[in-house]
Order: structure tokens, then sequence, then C-alpha cells
């Protein structure tokens, strides 16, 4: 199952960030390509960084939060990876 952007998901495993297994927290990244999903970066509301976790590592709640509740309204901006260069995407 896809997850999506902002959505809070309950970590179920994770052999690098074993701290994390059981707490709930909210996707702000995917890191994807034509083939399919590698990751998600996750973040903790109690904590300023994210974490970076394989799919099979969360489970989706199906519950969403505003993006202001993370970015207090900042604009977003999507970066492209083509050939280990990124690029803006407008």
């Amino acid at each position: 199952m896809r997850l999506g952007f902002y959505e809070k998901v309950t970590i179920v495993r994770s052999e690098k960030f074993p701290q994390q297994v059981g707490k709930v927290g909210i996707v702000t990244g995917i890191s994807e390509d034509d083939t399919g999903i590698y990751g998600y970066a996750v973040t903790f509301p109690d904590e300023r960084e994210n974490y970076y976790f394989y799919p099979g590592d969360l489970e989706g709640t199906g519950e969403f939060v505003d993006r202001n509740l993370l970015y207090d309204g900042n604009a977003r901006v999507r970066v492209r990876v083509i050939d280990g260069k990124g690029s803006i995407v407008e």
C-alpha cells in the first residue's frame, strides 16, 4: 500500500532506528522512481530530524495532517534527480 504525503504512520519495525518502533510519525518525503518506492522520510512531532524508513517498516493510519502544521505555510519545493543531479521541478 502506497502512503501519502502528510499521512500519519506507525513504525512497525526498523533495524536502523529501533527506538522509533511503536511511535507515530508523519510522512514528509517519498523516494521513488518509475520502478517503485524506495522509502519514506518521516518526521515525529516531538523531534526536529527526519528519519528514512523502508516501506515495510511503516503502517499507514489513513489519517492526514495539514502541511502547515509542519512548515508554517512555507512554499514547497520539488526536486527531480537524474543521473545523480538534482533540479527544481516547476
